[in-house]
């Protein structure tokens, strides 16, 4: 999904087809009049008719023609089968953020580790934004990096195209490194060799961020991943929350191996790992999930097992809290810091 696609229409066909059928019917209103001492006299009336006719339905076709297109790649790779309906461009200024209700947010350290250890980050804002973001442990002050990109996109959301991601993302690293050394200063945290020498090092995480805007076609939700971080577009139905889709994945098996970081030394675009991205449509009291990889892929596993706990991350607080404990010891899941937002949009 890291591309949208380009459309292209498919209405030469039709216009060539209706043409054609202006032609024959020209020349047998032609053919009928010659045979008829009535219609002789008048033929020329009946074939200008028929001409107007055949140009009438092409303009018809060329004007309804242009409001279908088809996908040509909906990502690398990928061959366009299905029609899609045409959504016109959004003009700028057109879309306002949608408010948003917080269910849960909910952060676990790993087992034996304090809150303060904790490399994962989420947050949800009022107007129609949230993220989540997990620190790479293996770097020096993941956690305060992963806490930064969350900030910032509650802060200051961008537009989710890759041009206005990428210059967002140039500008976290810019104020992680302020703040980083404003820190440094301020507790001496850099005052023996190793920190010293740490302190040179990127931070490094996965993100993802959501944003939910109301346009003149109705919700839309859009959203921005690197990495293994999630969001799962949720509805509520008679039997409970169902999956409308997921994002970048949908399949437990894909929460794995070694996923794209965000770097907080980037300072070119180059430099940035590939930002993809999604836009789907949105019903109002809808749901979104957005959660680091481990809740990721302890959620969806248990959805293929036919054993949702869609409802546990929902609720959050102790019954999250809960419901962790049991899954490390049953090891249903590693131990990882375990971080899970979910936001509803109002009606």
């Amino acid at each position: 999904m890291s591309d949208l696609g380009k459309a292209s229409g498919g209405t030469v066909p039709s216009m060539v087809a209706l043409v054609m059928g202006g032609v024959v019917t020209i020349v047998g209103t032609v053919i009928l009049a010659q045979s008829s001492d009535t219609l002789r006299e008048e033929w020329y009336v009946l074939a200008a008719a028929g001409i107007v006719a055949a140009l009438l339905a092409t303009l018809l076709v060329a004007a309804t023609g242009r409001r279908t297109a088809h996908v040509v790649s909906a990502s690398p790779g990928a061959a366009a089968t299905e029609p899609v309906p045409f959504v016109a461009p959004t003009a700028a200024g057109s879309e306002v953020l949608v408010p948003l209700s917080t269910l849960a947010s909910s952060s676990l350290p790993k087992e034996g580790a304090s809150a303060e250890e904790n490399d994962d980050a989420g947050a949800a804002g009022p107007l129609g934004v949230a993220a989540v973001a997990d620190g790479a442990s293996s770097s020096f002050d993941a956690g305060a990096w992963a806490r930064t990109l969350v900030r910032r996109w509650l802060e200051a959301p961008p537009a989710v195209t890759p041009t206005a991601v990428a210059a967002w993302a140039l500008e976290c690293a810019a104020s992680y490194a302020t703040e980083r050394a404003t820190r440094a200063g301020a507790d001496g945290s850099g005052s023996s060799w190793w920190q010293a020498e740490a302190g040179q090092k990127a931070a490094h995480a996965t993100f993802l961020g959501l944003r939910v805007v109301r346009t003149s076609d109705g919700l839309v939700w859009r959203a921005v991943a690197v990495g293994d971080a999630l969001v799962l577009h949720l509805r509520r139905a008679a039997t409970g929350f169902q999956v409308v889709s997921g994002f970048p994945y949908e399949a437990s098996s894909a929460a794995s191996g070694a996923p794209l970081l965000l770097a907080s030394d980037a300072a070119e675009t180059r430099s940035l790992p590939s930002l993809r991205t999604v836009e789907g449509p949105a019903e109002p009291e809808d749901v979104w999930l957005l959660a680091t990889d481990e809740v990721a892929r302890w959620a969806l596993a248990a959805d293929e097992a036919g054993e949702p706990i869609w409802e546990v991350l929902a609720t959050g607080g102790k019954a999250f809290e809960r419901a962790v404990s049991d899954a490390r010891v049953a090891r249903s899941v590693v131990n990882d810091d375990m971080t899970c937002v979910v936001v509803r949009a109002s009606a």
